[in-house]
C-alpha cells in the first residue's frame, strides 16, 4: 500500500491537533522526529558525539563498505548502519548524547503537543523509526507520565516503516490502534494513518535544526560546495597534483619521501586555498547584486569558521616539510619560504575577491601561479617543467577569458590539445637552446605523458573531425 505525495486526506493543522487531543477517550499515538521532537533525533545525535572529525570519517566508510545486514539477507538502511558504527566503535557516543539531550529539548520540544499529552488521562504511545539508544534519554528527559515508547533496535535489520507498525500495536491492546488517534508528520506513516480512527498529519513550525558536521572542517570538504556539479578533488589531483610531483620528483634524492611530502604540502596549500573559496563566496554574498552560488551554499549545509582550514594549512605545511626533507629536518628558511606562499595566497584571493569581475581577468593568473607553482618555493625542478606551468596558467587563464566575456558560460571546447601543442613546441625550443637530450630526461617524458593522458578524449575527437578542404568528403565519395 503506498499513499500519493499529494495525498491531503490527513492533512491539519497544529490547533485542530491540540483540541482533538483534549477532547479524545482512547489512546493516542504520536510520532517523534519532526512532531513531538521538532528536529531528527538521528541528526542531532551524529552532531552531538566528539570528535566530530572521527564521526565524520566513520560515517563516510560506513556509507562507502555498506556492510550487509546481520541477518544476512540484504542491507540495513543508511541511518541503522551509521549508528550502529557509532554505538559499537565510540562507545563514548551515548554518554556524551545523554549529556546533549537537555539541550535538545529546550530547543527542540514542541512543547504545545507535550503539553497536551502531558494533561491527557489516556494511554500515549510515542511511536518513531528513531533508536532506542537516541531517542530513549529524550522520551524520559519529556517526562510524560502515560507515555510509552516504541523504537527501533539499532542491531535489528527489519524494515523501519514496518518495523514501527508492528511494535506500535505491540503496545497498544488488541483492536486498539482502531480506536486511536495518531499524529505524525510523514507521509510514510500512512499504514498507522489508515488504520486509526482519527489521523492526523500536521507540519509544525519550527526552527532549522542543526546539519550533522556542518561545522566540522575536513580538508577538500568545501570544495563540494563550491563545485557541487563535479568531483573537484579528482580534477585537482588528476591537473595540479601531478604536475607537481611528475615536475619534481626526478630530481629528488628520495623520490617517496619526496612525494609524500608534496603530497602534504598539496593538502595545506588546499587549506588556503578553501579559506579563499569560502571568503569568495561570503564577498559575493555581501557585496554583489546577482552572486553565482551554488545551492549548496544558499542550503547552509556547510558552516566552517574561517580559522579552521587556516590553522590545518599552517600544520599540514609543517609535516609535508618534514616528510619532504626525511630523513633531514626543513631549514627555516624551508618554514618561510612556505609560510610565505601560504600568506601570498590568501591576500591574493582577497583581493581578488573583492574586484569586479572584469577586473579579475587580470588578477586570476596571480591565483593560478600560486596554484600550480607553490611547490616551487621548496622544490626545484627543470626548465621544461617550469615550462609546462606557464603554458598551464595560460591555458587555464584563456578558458577564464572566455568565460568572463561569454556571460559565465565556460568555453565548450576542450583546451588540452593547445596545452599539449604548446608544451611540445616548446620543450623543442628550449632544448635547442640548452641540450637536446632534455627532450628524452624523465621530467620531459612523464610530462608529456601526462598531458596526454588528460588529451586522450580530445585527440581522437579532433582527428575524427579533421579532414582535407581540396578532397571531397568520403560520403562523397562514388
Amino acid at each position: 500500500m503506498s499513499l500519493p505525495q499529494a495525498d491531503t486526506r490527513f492533512d491539519a493543522s497544529p490547533d485542530d491537533v491540540l483540541a482533538a487531543i483534549a477532547e479524545h477517550r482512547d489512546p493516542i499515538v504520536v510520532d517523534l522526529d519532526e512532531t513531538l521532537l521538532l528536529a531528527n533525533s538521528t541528526s542531532l545525535f551524529l552532531d552531538a558525539v566528539r570528535p566530530a572529525v572521527l564521526v565524520y570519517w566513520l560515517v563516510k566508510l560506513v556509507d562507502v563498505l555498506r556492510p550487509r545486514g546481520r541477518s544476512g539477507g540484504g542491507r540495513a538502511d543508511r541511518d541503522t548502519r551509521r549508528v550502529r558504527a557509532i554505538l559499537t566503535l565510540l562507545p563514548w557516543s551515548r554518554r556524551a548524547w545523554e549529556r546533549r539531550v537537555p539541550e535538545v529539548l529546550e530547543r527542540h520540544l514542541n512543547r504545545p503537543l507535550a503539553d497536551a499529552l502531558g494533561r491527557t488521562d489516556v494511554p500515549v504511545v510515542i511511536s518513531t523509526r528513531g533508536f532506542t539508544p537516541i531517542v530513549a534519554p529524550l522520551v524520559d528527559g519529556m517526562r510524560l507520565r502515560r507515555a510509552e515508547l516504541v523504537s527501533i533496535d539499532p542491531g535489528a535489520d527489519e524494515d523501519r516503516d514496518l518495523a514501527k507498525l508492528r511494535l506500535t500495536e505491540a503496545a497498544l491492546e488488541p483492536g486498539a490502534l482502531a480506536r486511536s488517534l495518531v499524529v505524525t508528520d510523514s507521509l510514510a506513516d500512512h499504514r498507522l494513518l489508515s488504520a486509526c480512527a482519527r489521523p492526523f498529519r500536521v507540519l509544525w513550525p519550527a526552527e532549522p535544526a542543526p546539519v550533522p558536521f556542518a561545522t566540522t572542517y575536513v580538508p577538500g570538504r568545501y570544495l563540494a560546495v563550491k563545485r557541487p556539479e563535479a568531483n573537484y578533488s579528482r580534477k585537482i589531483i588528476k591537473e595540479d597534483l601531478a604536475l607537481w610531483v611528475l615536475g619534481s620528483v626526478w630530481l629528488a634524492d628520495n623520490p617517496i619521501a619526496h612525494t609524500l611530502g608534496v603530497i602534504v604540502l598539496a593538502l595545506s596549500f588546499w587549506g588556503v586555498y578553501e579559506f579563499g573559496y569560502m571568503d569568495n563566496d561570503r564577498a559575493a554574498e555581501r557585496y554583489e547584486r546577482d552572486p553565482a552560488l551554488s545551492s549548496v551554499y544558499h542550503h547552509r549545509r556547510v558552516a566552517i569558521a574561517p580559522w579552521k582550514p587556516l590553522l590545518f594549512a599552517a600544520v599540514a605545511g609543517v609535516a609535508g616539510l618534514w616528510v619532504l626533507r626525511w630523513p633531514d629536518a626543513p631549514a627555516p628558511v624551508d618554514y618561510l619560504r612556505w609560510a610565505a606562499v601560504l600568506v601570498a595566497t590568501v591576500v591574493v584571493f582577497m583581493v581578488y575577491n573583492r574586484f569586479d569581475k572584469q577586473t579579475r581577468v587580470l588578477l586570476y593568473p596571480l591565483l593560478q601561479i600560486l596554484r600550480l607553482g607553490a611547490f616551487l618555493a621548496v622544490v626545484s625542478t627543470t626548465a621544461i617543467a617550469d615550462m609546462a606551468l606557464i603554458i598551464v596558467v595560460l591555458i587555464r587563464w584563456v578558458a577564464y577569458y572566455v568565460y568572463r566575456t561569454r556571460d559565465g558560460r565556460w568555453p565548450s571546447d576542450d583546451l588540452s590539445i593547445v596545452q599539449l601543442l604548446v608544451f611540445i613546441a616548446g620543450s623543442v625550443l628550449l632544448a635547442s637552446q640548452h641540450q637536446w637530450s632534455d627532450l628524452w630526461a624523465p621530467t620531459t617524458l612523464s610530462l608529456l605523458a601526462w598531458m596526454l593522458v588528460l588529451g586522450r578524449h580530445a585527440l581522437p575527437a579532433a582527428a575524427r573531425a579533421a579532414h582535407r578542404i581540396d578532397r571531397p568528403p568520403p560520403s562523397a565519395l562514388p
